[in-house]
């Protein structure tokens, strides 16, 4: 169910762009955008994708919207068997793939530092950068309270996990925490920073 308001926030993001891009260009939302603008909104977005990715979306969105002009509502909206567009399916399809990357790249680099199968705070740390560099200090006591449920500073002085005065957190329930959670592969204020920058890229683009 976190997951599934994930990917919404995902799908609410782009159609964001596409909004800003379609008022820009006609003074109003109308709902469509001419196929090369939203291939580019969609290269830009999602900038850090492998390209072979971003193709499998165009290959995905011709399936859906072989003309010239894209109808961006309809590819996410729910048909009345509740299903969407192939386009925002290979976009979820993706979306739970590079989750799983993600996940499974932290507990191998947390599993090769534990000890018996518990780890520090700082080993947290180090692990959580290690895949993801870009993290702010923000960010990074966020994600390690959501994956131990403690706020970051009790960590610190909470007994239940201390171990010879250090506090040591178990891999398996840090890793099943964050399983159950939201926001892994990134974070609320790096969506928010990558939408702004795609409707500047736009706006800079169509002058």
């Amino acid at each position: 169910e976190d997951v599934y308001y994930e990917e919404k926030k995902l799908l609410k993001d782009i159609i964001t762009v596409c909004e800003s891009h379609d008022i820009k260009e006609t003074g109003k939302v109308t709902g469509s955008l001419p196929k090369e603008d939203f291939k580019t909104i969609i290269s830009e977005f999602f900038e850090d994708k492998p390209r072979k990715a971003v193709e499998s979306l165009f290959q995905a969105l011709e399936e859906d919207e072989p003309g010239p002009m894209v109808k961006y509502k309809n590819l996410f909206a729910d048909d009345r068997d509740l299903r969407q567009s192939t386009f925002a399916e290979m976009l979820r399809f993706q979306h739970l793939n590079a989750r799983k990357k993600y996940l499974s790249e932290l507990e191998r680099i947390l599993k090769e530092n534990a000890q018996e199968d518990h780890v520090s705070i700082g080993d947290m740390r180090r692990a959580i950068l290690n895949i993801d560099p870009a993290k702010d200090e923000d960010e990074l006591r966020d994600m390690i309270a959501r994956a131990t449920k403690v706020p970051y500073q009790e960590l610190f002085t909470n007994q239940e996990f201390k171990k010879d005065g250090v506090t040591m957190f178990p891999v398996k329930l840090f890793m099943k925490n964050l399983k159950e959670g939201t926001g892994v592969v990134r974070s609320v204020k790096r969506e928010r920073n990558r939408v702004k920058s795609t409707i500047v890229m736009m706006e800079t683009k169509s002058q």
